[in-house]
């Protein structure tokens, strides 16, 4: 049904005027009686607006990095997680004891690399009470403060994450660097807890950053590389500590100095932790 308004005199002052408007009105009136088709038909490409050729256009998916890994992937039972907390308890006991035997020694490098790795790997909760009283023997011995780059730079590391109000370098002014990349890595490392005042260490950091940059290019060893760029990335003090934790277990799996029950403790930690966390 057509619906039409009722039009008044046509506000044309002259007779050409109105012949217009006569010519308007009627084909107005044509086009609203004239029924309007559809056509499934797409329009051709040429006339159709460049935007819905685009957006059907065959989209570049990028797989999944997970592949289909999780089509045959097979979660622990409860069963299994029981026996892996029964195998837990029985290697945090030879665990608990590598860490006392670690704090009668006088190597300080060996206690602190021992630390260093159970805080890498996830397990220092496990052996809260032996860490602390270990760095508390550690902070108190003041007169075994090592004069060598790495020790020195990992012993401050240690206590002040654990908030020991210690100091990196007394007296120093210049950059500290070494030639050695391990030295370079840990002494940036250790920079990083840096508080409010100490400008030595924004210095030592950004000299060093410079440096672990250009070694980046001229180090051969085939480990070193990756660790120098996550270190670039990400100091470890700002990293997520679970995340870390399966990192470092593919590292320190492959060190000569590894311990293997720190190293299956690890394994089993972390599946356990998974585990608990996708079921909660």
């Amino acid at each position: 049904m057509l619906l039409y308004a009722q039009v008044s005199q046509p506000p044309f002052p002259n007779k050409a005027s109105t012949t217009l408007y006569i010519i308007y009105s009627a084909s107005i009136t044509a086009a609203m009686a004239t029924p309007v088709t559809v056509s499934s038909a797409p329009a051709p490409a040429s006339t159709r607006p460049a935007e819905l050729n685009v957006h059907e256009s065959r989209r570049q998916y990028t797989p999944s990095m997970w592949g289909d890994f999780f089509l045959t992937h097979q979660p622990c039972t409860p069963s299994e997680i029981d026996s892996m907390k029964n195998k837990v308890q029985a290697l945090m006991q030879k665990v608990r004891l590598i860490v006392l035997e670690a704090a009668t020694l006088d190597d300080l490098t060996q206690k602190l690399d021992l630390v260093d790795a159970l805080q890498q790997l996830g397990l220092a909760y496990r052996h809260k009470k032996e860490v602390d009283e270990l760095l508390r023997a550690v902070y108190n011995n003041k007169d075994g403060v090592p004069i060598d780059l790495y020790v020195t730079s990992l012993r401050f590391y240690l206590l002040r994450k654990h908030r020991y109000a210690v100091l990196l370098f007394r007296g120093v002014e210049g950059n500290v660097t070494s030639d050695d990349a391990n030295n370079v890595m840990i002494v940036y490392d250790a920079a990083h807890l840096r508080t409010c005042g100490e400008g030595i260490l924004d210095k030592i950091i950004t000299f060093n950053k410079c440096h672990l940059q250009y070694m980046l290019e001229t180090i051969l060893e085939t480990a070193l590389p990756e660790e120098v760029w996550i270190m670039l990335e990400t100091p470890r003090s700002r990293r997520v500590e679970r995340v870390e934790a399966r990192r470092f277990i593919s590292v320190y799996e492959k060190k000569a100095a590894r311990d293997d029950t720190i190293l299956e403790l690890a394994k089993l930690d972390y599946n356990i932790v998974q585990f608990s966390t996708a079921t909660s």
